[in-house]
């Protein structure tokens, strides 16, 4: 176990990841406590919930997951959905898939955004990219 998780070690690297979230009050008098909850931004039904500092994987028959390599990619097309997203910096273990698929269908990586990157599983990091509601 331990040799796997050396062997692994070599191939985690840095991205950002572009999550959809959830809000809720958990205080009924207090606004200011709030929880968050992450999914992947264009999910649907199947969507993958995200937490902080865990590993995160596809859903069963589904994968491999997507981020963006470089902020400025990730930022670049955030903007240009209507939909309020977070970007966070996140750890990665890239995928040797070239394709992604949920339960129902295959989609190439040419029809994904430019600068999307195909990963086995990925790690969201405590710190979001600044204040970055969309």
């Amino acid at each position: 176990m331990f040799e796997e998780f050396i062997r692994k070690l070599h191939l985690i690297r840095i991205g950002y990841k572009i999550v959809s979230y959830r809000c809720e009050c958990l205080d009924q008098y207090d606004n200011s406590f709030k929880k968050y909850t992450f999914y992947s931004a264009f999910g649907g039904t199947s969507a993958v919930k995200y937490e902080f500092n865990k590993w995160t994987h596809p859903l069963l028959n589904c994968g491999p997951l997507a981020l963006f390599g470089s902020l400025r990619k990730a930022l670049g097309y955030i903007r240009r959905c209507s939909r309020p997203f977070k970007v966070f910096k996140c750890f990665y273990i890239k995928s040797e898939f070239t394709m992604m698929h949920d339960e129902n269908e295959w989609l190439e990586k040419e029809y994904v955004p430019e600068g999307t990157i195909l990963a086995d599983c990925i790690m969201l990091l405590l710190d979001d990219i600044e204040d970055n509601e969309y």
